[in-house]
């Protein structure tokens, strides 16, 4: 019974972290795309630094997602 419940918690953890590195990973590409086609260059010259860190922030999220998987993969075996 308890292997039962235990196994559900990591699914849907593991659920929980795809859905999060898929949401991050659409939120760079839409960003990309607004800044490239909507935004003002004048108005990026002073968003540099914001959007920058956000994409890093994104990254590190699709990263650790990737890490933590391989991670777990490589562990079962």
């Amino acid at each position: 019974m308890s292997e039962e419940i235990h196994e559900n918690g990591n699914g849907v953890r593991r659920k929980n972290r795809r859905r999060m590195a898929w949401t991050s990973l659409i939120y760079m590409i839409v960003k990309t795309l607004l800044i490239l086609f909507v935004v003002d260059p004048e108005r990026m010259k002073v968003l540099t630094e914001p959007i920058t860190w956000s994409y890093f922030c994104a990254a590190a999220i699709v990263g650790s997602y990737m890490g933590a998987a391989t991670f777990e993969h490589i562990k079962r075996k």
